[in-house]
Formats: C-alpha cells, sequence, structure tokens
C-alpha cells in the first residue's frame, strides 16, 4: 500500500495593479525609464532625461501640467534648483501600462519631508505620462 501524497492548496496571486515587487537586493523593481527618471531627480538635474520619457510626454505636478521634453527639462532643472528634493522609494506597485511609486520626498521646501505618489504611465520603455500628487495613507 502507498502512503497518499497531501497536497497543498495553492496560493493565489494578488491581482497585478496591486502586486508591489522588489528587486533581490531589497531595492524596489523599477522599468528602465523610472530608474532614471529617479537618478535625475535626486541629483537635481534633466541630464538623461531624453532617454526616460517621450518626445511629447506629459507631467502634471502641482497643478501644473508640462507638455513635451523641452518643457518637462525646464520643470525638472527648475524643480532641482529650487527645492533640492531627494527621493527615497517606500513602494513600488506595477500595473497595467505603469507604475505606481510612493517616495518620501525631503528638500528645501515648506513641510519637508513629505510622501509623494509618482503615477508613471509607459509605451515603449518610456515614460508617456507622469503625475505626482500627495501619497495617501504614506
Amino acid at each position: 500500500m502507498s502512503t497518499p501524497i497531501l497536497l497543498a492548496p495553492l496560493a493565489r496571486p494578488k491581482p497585478p495593479a496591486a502586486q508591489a515587487s522588489a528587486s533581490p537586493a531589497g531595492t524596489p523593481a523599477l522599468p528602465a525609464a523610472v530608474r532614471g527618471y529617479f537618478a535625475a531627480a535626486n541629483a537635481q538635474t534633466s541630464a538623461g532625461l531624453e532617454n526616460c520619457f517621450a518626445e511629447t510626454a506629459v507631467v502634471v505636478d502641482e497643478a501644473y501640467e508640462y507638455r513635451g521634453l523641452d518643457a518637462i527639462r525646464v520643470w525638472r532643472d527648475e524643480c532641482g534648483a529650487r527645492y533640492q528634493p531627494v527621493v527615497e522609494i517606500l513602494a513600488v506597485e506595477h500595473g497595467s501600462g505603469g507604475v505606481a511609486v510612493t517616495g518620501e520626498v525631503s528638500g528645501t521646501f515648506p513641510g519637508s519631508p513629505v510622501a509623494l505618489r509618482y503615477e508613471f504611465s509607459l509605451q515603449r520603455g518610456r515614460i508617456r505620462r507622469l503625475e505626482v500628487r500627495l501619497a495617501r495613507n504614506a
């Protein structure tokens, strides 16, 4: 008589929009364009953004909309010079067509640090749209 094999029930995966992920080193796994964006943001520069954003990308930040790579460069440079922001990534959520990043942002602005949510829409490996807003329940 053979011994029965007991099978454990399969765990249900979370839906993609709710999944957070991390790389083996413990840092959040991000698409290259999003990693490049945060590298530029933390260096307070727009250098390299042409490798991150689509030519016709849109950024929405503080109720302003910046359309096209040239406007996005100006926004990034002015923001860096004015506030010297540094983002520490706290959470990453991958969804269909994009990624949302929650980060603690510190710098030379009133209320620093603050938790912000960066919602990236990607197309062909580039950022098509970025919306920056206050994070809820951070």
